[in-house]
């Protein structure tokens, strides 16, 4: 899991972390990549698309409190 703390949001902090995830994943071998996160959570869905990820499904029954869990994804290159 990743996060950013309040007081460093807005700062292009996210996407750094995002695009050394990104990094790190390819050296892996990784070929998709995916961010999950809460329906609610209106930041991280404009942060997703800003990465240039899909929305690629959800689930409803994900988190143990019945929030709704929305999932983004795209390839690796």
């Amino acid at each position: 899991d990743l996060a950013v703390a309040p007081e460093h949001r807005k700062h292009g902090v996210a996407l750094a972390l995002l695009k050394e995830v990104e990094a790190w994943a390819g050296e892996r071998g990784s070929r998709m990549m995916f961010l999950e996160m809460v329906a609610k959570n209106h930041p991280a869905i404009r942060l997703a698309a800003r990465f240039g990820l899909e929305f690629c499904g959800y689930n409803d029954h994900y988190y143990a409190n019945r929030d709704v869990a929305l999932f983004f994804g795209r390839a690796l290159k």
